[in-house]
């Protein structure tokens, strides 16, 4: 069995509390048989845009001009990016992370835990990190934590980006995305235009806002987003059902700066099966049954909207959610009330469809047309 998929992964700021507020882990993402084209494609994005040097995002620096016409020649390529976007200001300095070399682990193994346990064929390449004892030591942590089946082939090994051209994507698309959570770019000047190439951006640790004394619709969006967030939380937590956890996980962290809004059911579907959660066989009507409706059920806070799917994070999101259900829902009803108004007395008041369900009698009995 030969390997599938490859993934590049390097890093954007240090694995270090007190430095710098953001640090940024990405893995580029492609198919074996599309190797050499990325690689021919990434040398005359280094001739065009660098002289030939080597891509890197602190070359390119505040050029907004240089680093949009690069992402935008990124965004032709067959290859997928995911980025783990680590604050640090939300850790505490006195857990474990206070390390360096635990912090590494920790969070490369978050980004594993994305893109390799799904994945039955791939071979991850991480930009040189430390000593070789330590990146020994490294390997053998991984593999520890993420067991191979007799029907999957992985490994890990580590190069430089000499060597091992892509991993100078990862450092572009890190480094771009670390600058737009520090501001110092916007979104909409930068990472929209891989938007269609990112499968995720997962922001760790959640950030709670604290609901101190201020304007009362501020404090109940806080108090909405801290609460549907503890609740999907809560659920990642404790299931035992692995494809919900993956889902929830996705809906919950994958906040990325490009999409505060609804997910489309087509973008979603996409990206969970760029990350082989889900098969690709699988489509929206699978999607709803399997995944939306047994997460509700679980008491997972999902809202709709025509625009998809999202953990509500504000007054808002949850209106929307309400009129699209009331768009959906009150015609259906209202014509079902005035049906049985209408047979009830076509019968003499000898037949109520109410009888029909229990479930619905008690809202038909509510409703008036």
């Amino acid at each position: 069995m030969s390997v599938t998929k490859f993934a590049y992964i390097d890093e954007s700021g240090t694995p270090i509390i007190g430095d710098q507020r953001f640090y940024v882990i990405t893995a580029s993402i492609c198919e074996s048989c599309d190797l050499h084209e990325i690689e021919s494609k990434i040398k005359d994005i280094q001739k065009n845009h660098c002289s030939g040097a080597e891509l890197k995002s602190s070359r390119i620096g505040k050029n907004k001009r240089i680093r949009k016409q690069i992402l935008q020649d990124l965004s032709e390529l067959p290859i997928y990016y995911f980025s783990l976007v680590v604050d640090k200001n939300n850790i505490k300095k006195d857990s474990g992370l206070q390390w360096r070399t635990s912090m590494y682990k920790y969070c490369q193994r978050m980004l594993f835990d994305r893109i390799y346990k799904n994945l039955q064929s791939i071979k991850v390449i991480c930009d040189t990190y430390g000593r070789t004892p330590f990146m020994e030591s490294f390997e053998t942590y991984i593999y520890n934590h993420f067991t191979e089946t007799l029907f999957c082939e992985k490994e890990v090994c580590y190069s430089s980006p000499d060597d091992e051209i892509l991993i100078q994507l990862s450092d572009f698309v890190g480094g771009s995305v670390r600058r737009c959570f520090e501001s110092k770019d916007k979104e909409e000047e930068t990472l929209i235009h891989i938007k269609e190439k990112v499968i995720g951006i997962h922001k760790w640790p959640l950030s709670y806002q604290e609901i101190s004394y201020g304007e009362e619709d501020e404090l109940i969006d806080i108090m909405i987003k801290n609460h549907c967030f503890s609740v999907a939380l809560q659920f990642i937590q404790t299931t035992e059902d692995d494809l919900l956890k993956d889902v929830c996980t996705f809906l919950l962290y994958d906040y990325s700066s490009i999409d505060k809004e609804f997910i489309c059911s087509d973008e979603l579907l996409k990206k969970l099966k760029h990350q082989g959660i889900i098969s690709e066989n699988k489509q929206k009507q699978w999607f709803m049954s399997r995944i939306i409706a047994p997460l509700r059920d679980a008491g997972v806070l999902i809202a709709a909207s025509r625009d998809g799917y999202k953990i509500p994070c504000c007054r808002e999101d949850i209106s929307v959610f309400v009129k699209f259900v009331e768009e959906k829902s009150y015609p259906y009803l209202n014509r079902l009330v005035k049906m049985r108004e209408s047979v009830f007395l076509g019968t003499n008041q000898k037949y109520d469809l109410v009888v029909e369900s229990e479930k619905l009698s008690y809202i038909l009995k509510g409703l008036r047309g």
